[in-house]
């Protein structure tokens, strides 16, 4: 009797093993089943992202290319370099295009040279300077196979639209290689020019071969018209359709550009692709069939051995039961009854004590975990004593600053409690027990979101949209306006100090970033430096005198957007921001002569309050440029008119030498400070500068001519000596009136 009931109980063990484990048996072909279509999927969507990484290297060029078209096509030098400035002046416009030629340039070693073609002149033009003669450049630049003629033709003098040459042989300065060529024709007024624009196929093949490196195979790229353009690798031939034909060891990738619309196909070997799928396919049948024979073992051993005390134990009660008369017709079973039962009462006893003091020690609880400190065996289980329900381990804390709360004072005390009750009352309508709540500041609560596992990115999602709800809804229905920042994850409570204080630093942006939540794995390395640079400051301060609000709307929103979206400065730097722009308002207001019209707007710019967020601090600069620009445009039309006299007097005067700021001042009869104060507000450049500017205009054109001396033509432009317009000259053109006569007299006699 005695071996049959202990065998009952083994085998009841037994089979409570064996069935959880024929459950893990299921699992485990699921689990395998469900991780070989996941690892077969990965590694065609890895090929793929290979593909798409190459095709955004690509398109980041053509971008660049295309980039570099629309400035030039906007360049005023080139411009007027292509219609031509006469006989006289085309040395000099050349000189010109070919220095603005100067800031394009490529960082990448992809582009091998550009040079731009104006049938007007017959000229190319290169950022290294100008060929005058054709035979010259295609010497050293040239097609192989191509003659001269059929160059001219079909780069040249044919019109481009952002074509696409395919990978041709090609000759540079001696060195063969293979480019590929892009062409497009830019409209300048009356004329056009021809930008041709050289690729070096090798380098992207090298973008193009980051696919084939580790699985081999092939890839090509085919334009819109069905061209291919570059290669790698050996391709099979192709179909009818123009589509490359696949074996059955072939994997074929494709995607297709949104930018313009090319096509890149790939062509793996599908026993590379996927084989690591198939050892993993292998390796987990093995260990799987392992796994079962061990685990049959460990069942029976866990079934002997907790079935084994249970044994022992019924015989000692048995024992114990008939020893003593008082035991007589109780049980093991009544005497544990008895002292649980009375456990239970001094447990409910100390429930009750713990009730009234549950919200002081929950808070001093949480705030154990946020500052940190240590936790022993007790504090394990003391939520759970405390009522304070964690999903699980995992987790992230959520920072809430309520704005306005810190400026509160100690009358308003009220309104600051119901605003936090507020606070918790839609926090646990929105996030019911998947959230804890704790006091941090007065004008700051802490929130711990827990979850019983490592959250996904779809949980992550639904987090950072049920802050984003949050926000919104205290904003909207109670005029509650909040900041929320979270910092890094936690994958134990013990862990919750570091995620707090990693909150409390995104705090610090969130309080000055236009977005109402801020995660901390969000923030960049190194928050970007300050950006308002002088010229800008001027730049803004031009406009603003002037009256052109549309400009500096714009400087203002550049200024925005640098340093809240691009730059991402910090709360601090921000204030800094505030306090540069409100000096600049009040350097443009000591100018204004009107007091009433003086006074009002420093009224405005008191506005401008660094404390403030960044959306008040913007409304409030724009309210006090748009105040400044209203203001200056009363006074623009007679600054306009004074303006065109005084051009009109140096154009009529620039050959007199005793031509001064003086003289001018005297014709139209204003100060001299106020002349040259609208002067360079109404051109962009001082008086002297202008004069000198149109004086050495005049001798280009003398000097073109031919007919006079340097001496005369020095008399004739306004100075005293021939030293003192050779000093001018130069430094205004970068040559001696000498050279600058000869390259005039050369490309005279080139053109004729």
């Amino acid at each position: 009797m005695k071996g049959k009931f202990q065998f009952s109980l083994f085998r009841k063990f037994l089979i409570s093993y064996l069935l959880f484990l024929v459950l893990t048996l299921l699992s485990g072909a699921i689990s395998y089943r469900v991780a070989d279509r996941a690892i077969t999927e990965s590694s065609e969507k890895t090929s793929l992202m290979m593909l798409n990484q190459s095709k955004d290297f690509v398109d980041h060029l053509m971008q660049g290319i295309q980039s570099l078209s629309r400035e030039i096509s906007t360049n005023d030098e080139i411009s007027t370099y292509v219609n031509g400035g006469g006989m006289d002046a085309g040395v000099y416009n050349t000189w010109k295009a070919w220095r603005s030629l100067a800031p394009y340039h490529f960082s990448s070693d992809v582009i091998l040279s550009f040079y731009i073609y104006t049938k007007s002149n017959n000229l190319i033009l290169t950022p290294q300077g100008p060929y005058v003669r054709l035979e010259d450049f295609y010497g050293l630049f040239r097609y192989n196979g191509m003659t001269m003629e059929q160059w001219k033709a079909a780069v040249l003098d044919k019109i481009h639209q952002d074509d696409m040459i395919p990978s041709s042989p090609f000759v540079m300065k001696g060195q063969e290689l293979n480019v590929i060529t892009y062409a497009n024709t830019i409209s300048f007024g009356h004329d056009m020019a021809t930008l041709v624009i050289l690729i070096d196929e090798r380098e992207v093949q090298k973008l193009l071969s980051r696919n084939t490196s580790e699985y081999g195979g092939w890839i090509r790229l085919t334009d819109s018209k069905g061209q291919i353009i570059a290669s790698y690798g050996d391709m099979p031939d192709q179909g009818e359709n123009g589509e490359a034909a696949a074996g059955k060891d072939t994997l074929l990738i494709q995607t297709k550009s949104e930018y313009n619309g090319w096509t890149y196909t790939a062509g793996l070997s599908k026993s590379k692709v996927l084989g690591k799928a198939l050892y993993i396919r292998n390796v987990t049948v093995y260990i799987l069939m392992i796994t079962t024979a061990v685990s049959l073992v460990i069942a029976l051993l866990f079934s002997y051995r907790n079935s084994a005390p249970l044994n022992e134990l019924a015989s000692l009660l048995r024992d114990y039961i008939g020893a003593g008369s008082d035991t007589s017709g109780k049980n093991g079973f009544d005497f544990l009854k008895g002292n649980v039962t009375q456990l239970i009462r001094n447990y409910r006893a100390l429930e009750e004590d713990m009730s009234r003091q549950l919200p002081v020690l929950r808070e001093a609880y949480i705030g154990r975990l946020l500052s940190g400190k240590p936790a022993d065996q007790e504090d394990e289980y003391a939520h759970e004593q405390l009522g304070i329900r964690f999903q699980g381990p995992n987790g992230y804390v959520c920072l809430l600053h309520v704005h306005g709360l810190s400026r509160l004072q100690q009358e308003d005390i009220h309104q600051m409690n119901v605003s936090r009750l507020i606070i918790r009352k839609v926090v646990e309508e929105l996030f019911g027990q998947q959230i804890v709540i704790g006091d941090d500041r007065t004008d700051q609560l802490a929130l711990l979101w827990t979850s019983a596992r490592p959250p996904e990115r779809d949980e992550l999602h639904s987090l950072n949209g049920s802050l984003h709800q949050l926000a919104n809804l205290l904003n909207q229905q109670y005029g509650i306006r909040i900041s929320i920042s979270v910092g890094g994850g936690f994958q134990a409570l013990t862990d919750v100090y570091r995620s707090y204080y990693e909150a409390r630093q995104a705090m610090e942006h969130a309080l000055s970033s236009p977005s109402k939540i801020v995660w901390y794995e969000q923030l960049p390395a190194e928050m970007g430096s300050l950006y308002y640079p002088i010229d800008l400051e001027m730049r803004l301060m031009a406009s603003a005198k002037s009256g052109d609000w549309a400009e500096v709307g714009a400087i203002l929103e550049r200024i925005y957007e640098e340093n809240i979206s691009v730059r991402q400065v910090s709360g601090e730097m921000f204030k800094q921001l505030a306090f540069e722009l409100k000096g600049t308002a009040y350097k443009l207001i000591t100018q204004i002569r009107n007091t009433e019209a003086s006074r009002r707007l420093q009224e405005l710019a008191q506005r401008i309050s660094p404390q403030e967020s960044p959306e008040l601090v913007r409304e409030a600069a724009e309210q006090v440029f748009r105040a400044l620009c209203e203001s200056a445009g009363s006074g623009q039309h007679k600054d306009q008119t004074l303006t065109e006299r005084l051009i009109a007097y140096l154009q009529t005067n620039y050959s007199s030498s005793q031509l001064s700021l003086a003289a001018a001042a005297d014709h139209v009869q204003s100060p001299e400070k106020y002349i040259s104060q609208v002067f360079k507000e109404q051109v962009g450049e001082n008086f002297s500068v202008y004069l000198e500017k149109l004086r050495i205009q005049r001798a280009a054109e003398l000097l073109s001519s031919g007919q006079h001396t340097i001496e005369e033509i020095a008399e004739r432009v306004g100075y005293n000596s021939a030293h003192a317009f050779r000093r001018a000259f130069k430094r205004a053109t970068g040559a001696p009136p000498s050279v600058y006569r000869t390259i005039a007299a050369a490309d005279e006699s080139q053109t004729k």
